[in-house]
């Protein structure tokens, strides 16, 4: 699996980039833990994408960032096994990304929505 450069502020993260179907239908489902930096999901263009965790054993921090790298929704602590997805509020507009990392880089990079993120693809690093 390729890499891509997720920075907010100060913050650079270097993600696992999640980019076909295939890879976006398993993402951390029966992982033990979250990869140091995260997991990058390319939905290929801006969807309501909705996230699930019903067979995911850790909790996540999950953020919902658009096309032009504005974050849309976030998750602090999406809780593991939820059966009921996680949904990107219609209000919030679509997703081109989904950031799923750990509870404590979520809150050590402290995402809101409308924060501005840059993403810098394999191609471009």
């Amino acid at each position: 699996m390729r890499t891509a450069i997720v920075t907010k502020g100060s913050h650079r993260l270097r993600c696992l980039l999640v980019e076909t179907p295939e890879e976006r239908a398993v993402g951390l489902s029966r992982s033990s833990s979250v990869p140091e930096d995260g997991m990058l999901f390319d939905l290929g263009v801006p969807l309501y994408q909705s996230m699930t965790m019903h067979e995911t054993a850790i909790p996540l921090g999950m953020v919902w960032i658009s096309e032009r790298g504005i974050v849309v929704a976030t998750v602090p602590r999406a809780l593991p096994f939820r059966p009921t997805p996680y949904r990107l509020p219609f209000a919030a507009g679509p997703a081109r990304w989904v950031l799923e990392v750990s509870p404590e880089t979520f809150a050590r990079c402290d995402f809101w929505p409308r924060d501005r993120v840059s993403i810098l693809l394999p191609a471009n690093i």
